[in-house]
């Protein structure tokens, strides 16, 4: 006879003591097969804290809606988004919400994962250099290593030594959205390239951060027949909750396989 049957017969039977027994056991089993399913999933109740710009905050959707939001709670876990419209890896004269910047706003304690978005701001708002990755991993101002924060280079290799140094063993790594008919402009679309470029062949690999490239691996340009209407809110940039939809099932994997 299964439990559910003997649940039922003491109910009929009027046995409360060995109804409540069965339904403490059923509780018990389901309990520890929800902890089974929660040992498989590696983000189940981690830290994570995700640093960028519009595609981060969720700028169509008025903040309301992101994939950080639907990623973190759906995992059971402890999630910071700092993320600003508009802003920049690189430092800007008269302004203090580069990423480096910001990245001080988070919260002290460790994170497991760090996110962070690597956006078209850099190219299409600045005339930074892009720069390349340095030969050293810590500043040492004597030494006259220090990284030169107004270089789009300098501004990635500033925060991942900041990181690293403050919170020893994080996961780190990057997300780079799509490319749409915003970037209207050959210069503009020239110096994203080479920014990814940047992010993919140098600073990925030195610093041994992971790459979930939108573009190149879900074919997220913006260009593409049906994919303006879909992910973006008319401005071939800026996510949609449809859009949402599709980023989070692809970073959600990406963030398992760390």
């Amino acid at each position: 006879m299964t439990k559910q049957h003997e649940l039922t017969a003491a109910l009929a039977a009027g046995d409360l003591k060995r109804a409540v027994e069965l339904l403490a056991a059923q509780a018990e089993a389901q309990h520890q097969e929800i902890e089974r399913l929660k040992s498989w999933n590696p983000l189940w109740g981690k830290r994570i804290y995700f640093l960028g710009s519009s595609w981060t905050w969720g700028s169509a959707c008025d903040g309301k809606d992101n994939f950080a939001m639907r990623i973190a709670p759906r995992n059971g876990m402890e999630y910071t988004v700092e993320a600003v419209n508009s802003t920049t890896l690189v430092l800007r004269d008269g302004r203090n919400d580069s990423y480096g910047e910001r990245m001080d706003r988070l919260p002290e304690a460790r994170p497991d994962y760090v996110l962070i978005q690597m956006s078209s701001n850099d190219a299409r708002h600045t005339e930074a250099p892009v720069g390349h990755a340095e030969d050293f991993y810590e500043e040492d101002a004597a030494a006259g290593k220090v990284f030169d924060r107004f270089t789009v280079a300098g501004a990635m290799e500033y925060i991942l030594s900041t990181m690293m140094r403050r919170w020893p063993g994080t996961k780190i790594a990057w997300y780079t959205g799509f490319c749409g008919p915003v970037l209207d402009s050959d210069h503009a679309r020239d110096r994203l390239s080479a920014c990814r470029r940047l992010l993919l062949d140098e600073i990925a690999p030195k610093w041994g951060t992971p790459v979930c490239d939108l573009t190149t691996h879900l074919g997220l340009n913006t260009f593409m027949p049906g994919n303006r209407c879909l992910l973006s809110n008319g401005d071939g940039q800026h996510c949609v909750s449809a859009g949402y939809a599709v980023w989070e099932t692809a970073i959600e994997a990406f963030l398992r396989s760390l």
